[in-house]
């Protein structure tokens, strides 16, 4: 390609033309810059040969671009994690037998991970764009990165009590999991005689309450001491376990409890309890509880009172899930002797409940003593979807080790970063997923949060998390540009693939350029559709047809008025005589690849019509 030639990509919306008004069409060629037109040849344009990815574009998440990187890479098995063909038949087994399953059924493997806690917390706060710190624990850390106020004293002073004092600190009878070795069990287990009563209690309540429909042995104890410094707060238990009956909350054989276990241990420490302990199946957008169980408004009263008693006992509690994060004050005993406040964590690149990050302090509303601290967090089980993004993980991560801290539990080292891993497990690709879970979707991603909160990932962090594709291509070197950044350099080594890929004519006659292209021109297709819905939307407004734009357009539309009509026969003579649509018209089809064939047809379509 000459100097005075350029290749171009631009979508609606996404890049500025020259006087500055965003480009109306998705065009894919090459331009002269002194008469832009396209090129006079001799065969058929290859309108896509030429093309070149914009690192600007891609950094800045233009979705067509990233799109058309991410088909090809895909296509010709360059994304940077691809796995022989053996191990995708045997996922797309596992996914058929999941279907009826909980969707967090599969089985994890966690890599063992050797680091440090300071190799561990700078790879963390990276991700979640904070600055490095010199902090020696997660719970300093956190402290640190709290909203000023008048609580951080008292609540330092709280944090050490809940280490220190042993009334605080209420120990289980015997191990948590102790049960799992009961196989003819008949009964639940005892953590707690006090917790005994009421239990034994509630249950009976909810049994009679039902009418028979759920039955007594179903129904998932809590595990741990009443007075346990740490509660763990879960919503309810599902049939996706290898103890359905007499069994109890922490109950390792389930997928999120498993989730729990790798984060906190079987600590004997804390306490594990549901919302309503009801066994049901996962279902995605919730149950509906008063259609299943007859006098569900009783029966889940009796719960809420059940979590509410016990948490009266508990100095840290971690509530898990939506429906308890929106509702905690159901779980937390609050009256007019307490205040609640909302310290919100400076933390730039995370929102967790479509919010900032924060905890709550529950206080005494004259002496300003912390009673409870309360914590909240997405479910465990959401971080075994690939569409999580890596600052939220890290957060999660971050977080369930600071309260971990606070509560001096011994949480197993390789759990630190547990969620983070998850998106290393290799899972089936699942109908209505967001993100690609490639390495070059996660490039682009961490690209993006790096360029938004100006915190660049440290070369070890970038080299672990790339690892895959560092090992496929030992001829990639992180040196990186100006930008000081090394996920710009993988970003620019899947960007050159992709190129050279597209580029290959060799390539662009097999059926994987038919599958991108067909996939790419879809996605075009959609996002002009949206575009054009919001534009007709926009123009219905007053506020458009008062505007210049709009009277230039209702100008534009009454001077078209007055042009020729019916000119269309002219029209379509005039084009069939160009040369390039003369010659691609001959062309024979099995020559052309998919984008040349699509348009032949057009061509013949056109010259059927004017025959007619």
């Amino acid at each position: 390609m000459d100097a005075s030639t350029s290749a171009y990509f631009t979508a609606a919306g996404s890049r500025d033309n020259d006087n500055g008004r965003p480009a109306k069409r998705a065009r894919i060629g090459a331009r002269n810059t002194e008469n832009d037109s396209l090129r006079n040849t001799e065969q058929p344009y290859d309108m896509g040969k030429d093309l070149v990815f914009d690192i600007d574009q891609i950094e800045a998440q233009d979705l067509n671009q990233i799109e058309l990187a991410g088909e090809v890479l895909t296509q010709s098995r360059e994304i940077g994690d691809e796995e022989d063909e053996e191990e995708e038949e045997e996922e797309e087994e596992e996914e058929e037998e999941e279907e009826e399953e909980d969707p967090v059924a599969l089985e994890e493997t966690l890599p063992d991970v050797e680091a440090t806690f300071e190799e561990k917390a700078r790879e963390l706060l990276a991700y979640m764009g904070v600055q490095d710190t010199n902090k020696s624990s997660w719970s300093s850390i956190f402290l640190d990165l709290c909203e000023p106020g008048d609580y951080i004293r008292p609540m330092k002073s709280f944090l050490a009590d809940c280490k220190l004092r042993l009334s605080y600190r209420g120990q289980s009878s015997g191990p948590i999991d102790a049960f799992l070795d009961r196989k003819d069990r008949q009964s639940w287990a005892t953590h707690d005689a006090r917790i005994d009563a009421d239990w034994d209690r509630l249950a009976s309540e909810i049994v009679s309450l039902s009418q028979g429909t759920i039955i007594l042995a179903s129904l998932s104890k809590p595990s741990g001491p009443q007075n346990a410094v740490l509660t763990c707060n879960w919503h309810y238990p599902t049939w996706s376990t290898n103890n359905p009956l007499w069994s109890h909350v922490m109950d390792p054989t389930n997928p999120s409890l498993r989730a729990g276990k790798e984060k906190m241990g079987l600590s004997s420490l804390v306490r594990t309890q549901n919302r309503p302990p009801i066994r049901e199946h996962y279902r995605k957008h919730g149950i509906e509880w008063d259609e299943s169980f007859p006098n569900w408004t009783a029966i889940e009263e009796k719960c809420l009172e059940f979590n509410r008693s016990l948490n009266r006992h508990s100095k840290l509690i971690l509530v898990i899930g939506t429906e308890n994060v929106r509702s905690f004050e159901q779980l937390v005993e609050i009256d007019d002797t307490v205040e609640v406040i909302e310290v919100k964590l400076r933390i730039p690149l995370v929102q967790v409940f479509g919010d900032v990050p924060s905890f709550k302090i529950i206080r005494d509303r004259i002496t300003k003593q912390v009673r409870h601290v309360v914590f909240s967090s997405h479910h465990s089980q959401t971080f075994f979807s690939r569409d999580v993004g890596m600052p939220n993980r890290a957060f999660h991560d971050f977080l369930w080790n600071a309260v971990a801290d606070m509560a001096m539990i011994r949480a197993p080292r390789h759990g630190e970063m547990y969620f983070m891993r998850q998106v290393e497990m290799k899972r089936p690709e699942r109908k209505g997923d967001i993100y690609k879970n490639s390495q070059f979707h996660l490039a682009v991603r961490l690209r993006s949060n790096e360029k938004r909160s100006g915190v660049i990932l440290p070369e070890g962090v970038v080299r672990r998390a790339f690892r895959k594709t560092i090992k496929k291509r030992p001829e990639l070197s992180l040196l990186p540009d100006s930008s000081e950044s090394f996920v710009k350099c993988l970003l620019m080594f899947f960007i050159s693939r992709a190129q050279k890929t597209i580029n290959d004519p060799m390539w662009r006659r097999g059926p994987e350029y038919d599958r991108m292209y067909a996939s790419h021109v879809q996605n075009l297709e959609l996002h002009r559709a949206a575009c054009q819905a919001k534009g007709r939307v926009a123009r219905q407004t007053q506020a458009y047809k008062d505007s210049d734009k709009g009277k230039y357009s209702v100008a534009s539309l009454k001077r078209s008025a007055t042009l020729p009509r019916n000119k269309q026969a002219e029209r379509v003579a005039a084009l069939l005589k160009v040369r390039q649509v003369q010659a691609l018209r001959d062309a024979d089809a099995s020559t052309l690849d998919a984008k040349q064939r699509a348009i032949q047809g057009r061509i013949h379509r056109l010259q059927a019509m004017e025959k007619k």
